[in-house]
């Protein structure tokens, strides 16, 4: 039996009909969103004529484009920049893409991946073993680091260091160490 998913618009070809199952691209049971169209009035998704409902008849839906999305909860068609669905008034889930940027909750992050707040971290606690060298791809003077923390004096170059980072712009920290 083959079922489409109001929520997201898969096609599951191999769905067994029973009334739990749900949906293995967005994990919706079927039966509870099959239910949702005739609450809300309409469809978006296009499905086969064989598979229609009765209630789905009428003009033929269009497709979805690039700059679309179907809402989390009714299934609709909307903008993919709609925070609020308009048809059913929940509000939407930022996409994936839209979290993964090159700036994170501790700051911007250059190329190569590093993080001008987590070096500084690194340099302020553990910045006696040299850790925050190895993290910047300054493997030569972390390996001094540990061969030296016993001194204690690689400490206090790291606590220097944390604070010398902290100050540093992000363009800065980027220039010098940016690169992979």
């Amino acid at each position: 039996m083959q079922r489409i998913c109001q929520k997201c618009g898969h096609t599951n070809k191999n769905a067994s009909g029973t009334e739990s199952e749900g949906c293995p691209s967005c994990g919706a049971i079927y039966s509870r969103v099959e239910a949702t169209p005739a609450k809300y009035g309409s469809v978006h998704v296009e499905t086969p004529p064989t598979a229609r409902a009765p209630e789905m008849d009428g003009p033929t839906p269009r497709s979805k484009a690039p700059d679309e999305k179907f809402c989390a909860d009714c299934g609709a068609l909307i903008n993919v920049k709609a925070e609020i669905c308009p048809k059913c008034g929940v509000r939407q889930m930022p996409p994936p893409a839209a979290q993964t940027s090159a700036s994170t909750a501790l700051g911007h992050t250059t190329p190569s991946g590093r993080n001008r707040t987590i070096a500084a971290l690194l340099a302020l606690f553990v910045g006696g073993l040299g850790i925050h060298k190895f993290y910047l791809g300054q493997t030569g003077l972390g390996i001094v680091y540990l061969i030296f923390f016993w001194t204690f004096i690689p400490a206090l170059i790291g606590l220097v260091e944390a604070i010398r980072l902290l100050l540093m712009s992000d363009v800065e920290f980027a220039q010098r160490y940016g690169e992979k």
